[in-house]
């Protein structure tokens, strides 16, 4: 990259992490979950909780999903098409897959 060798350059090419975000998402954030003002928050900040938000589970919990899958998804087997028993051991797949977020 040409620009890399030159920090000028390189600055007019950059865009600030704070002015890619939505103004109301980012407020929405500054307000309900980190608790800072916005005219506070710097870029490095906002990446800063960027990199928590990705490197954490969602509620600090993994599930089980084969256990999950195995307790709400089942085939019924009372049905004696097989075409309609497959096509509808997928549906309720899809489903819960929604369902789950």
């Amino acid at each position: 990259m040409r620009c890399k060798k030159d920090p000028t350059k390189m600055a007019e090419v950059l865009v600030s992490v704070k002015k890619s975000f939505d103004k109301r998402l980012l407020a929405a954030w500054c307000d309900f979950e980190w608790d800072v003002d916005v005219a506070n928050v710097t870029d490095d900040f906002i990446l800063a909780k960027i990199d928590e938000i990705i490197a954490s589970v969602k509620n600090n919990a993994v599930p089980d999903v084969a256990a999950l899958f195995k307790e709400n998804v089942v085939m019924d087997i009372k049905e004696s098409d097989v075409k309609e028993r497959v096509m509808q051991f997928f549906v309720r797949s899809r489903e819960f897959i929604d369902e789950q977020g």
